[in-house]
């Protein structure tokens, strides 16, 4: 009796419909590190199964190990589009074609790993986005 009623569920469970939640990703990788190389790729369409903070317009994905220990390499990461953050939050910042995922402080950009030095601000350096949140359940990236 048990392993009918488990296979019934499970069938039932199939056949219900799961929700997702849409959002646009960008497919290149944001550096938690060196930086990366900000090039034309075309956003596309990512399927997410748990929902996303709200004030999420995009996900990255990052590379590298500057923000460790809070976000990894290979991480996604949900943003907030905006051109300015407060001192303390952490933000995507684009400095001469590269784009980093850094905490903005009066300084210069920080990363919270210790082994990597601040980036002192210069002109060309703007903010793209407010980080709010890791990605937490399933990513299904569509195809270009």
């Amino acid at each position: 009796d048990t392993i009918d009623s488990e296979q019934r569920r499970i069938r039932a469970e199939q056949r219900t419909p799961r929700k997702t939640f849409n959002r646009i990703f960008y497919d290149f990788p944001v550096s938690a590190g060196t930086g990366e190389f900000l090039d034309n790729s075309t956003a596309v369409i990512a399927s997410l199964t748990n929902e996303p903070p709200r004030g999420t317009d995009y996900i990255l994905r990052i590379a590298g190990d500057s923000m460790e220990p809070k976000f990894s390499d290979g991480d996604y990461v949900y943003v907030s589009s905006r051109t300015d953050i407060d001192v303390g939050e952490i933000g995507i910042f684009c400095a001469y074609g590269n784009v980093y995922m850094k905490v903005y402080t009066p300084d210069g950009l920080k990363s919270l790993n210790p082994k990597y030095p601040l980036m002192r601000f210069y002109e060309n350096i703007h903010c793209l986005g407010r980080v709010i949140g890791k990605l937490d359940g399933d990513i299904e990236i569509a195809s270009t």
